[in-house]
């Protein structure tokens, strides 16, 4: 165990951790600094790549799933990763560090998916599944697309279409919420 806990953090800091430090799309997203190691996250979640984002730059809440995009596509599919923020000395707890564990974030389209299948109850059939699928017939292709590999597949989605979804998805749960208030 100990030989391949070296050998994991030998292949990040050899091979790919001046990759990850000068990448583009992970500048882009606010990192300042990236680690190889077993730094401890939120909830003593440990992963052999710690990514360090400036909070000032990125919306805090979509970083985690925004970097796993971008580590699926550098060749780097599956890597754990912890992120660390704060608004001063990023990863010290003692200047308000916000630590995110790796995958401790639900998915946005699920969770917005399952706001409208948690109505079928409250309306005693399947009502909300069938103003979605109303919804969808009114989306361009793409997104219609997307709706049906979500619907058979949803991991072959990226985190910026399931986000897409998420809003069409959350739009459909709040008519339906309305609809149940006023009638």
């Amino acid at each position: 165990m100990i030989k391949l806990k070296t050998l994991l953090q030998e292949n990040i800091s050899t091979s790919l951790l001046k990759t990850l430090k000068k990448h583009p799309s992970l500048k882009k997203l606010g990192m300042v600094d990236v680690t190889a190691g077993t730094e401890i996250a939120y909830g003593s979640t440990k992963a052999p790549l710690t990514i360090f984002i400036d909070p000032s730059k990125t919306k805090i809440d979509d970083v985690y799933w925004d970097i796993k995009d971008t580590l699926n596509k550098i060749s780097m599919p599956g890597t754990r990763f912890n992120v660390m923020t704060g608004p001063t000395g990023i990863g010290d707890q003692e200047t308000g560090a916000i630590h995110y564990a790796p995958d401790t974030k639900p998915d946005p389209a699920q969770d917005a998916y399952d706001r409208i299948y948690g109505m079928t109850d409250d309306f005693n059939n399947s009502r909300p599944l069938n103003y979605l699928e109303d919804e969808m017939y009114h989306q361009d292709n793409s997104i219609k697309m997307m709706h049906d590999n979500f619907l058979e597949n949803p991991d072959q989605l990226s985190m910026s279409q399931k986000k897409k979804l998420a809003v069409i998805y959350n739009r459909v749960a709040d008519e339906l919420e309305n609809e149940k208030k006023f009638g």
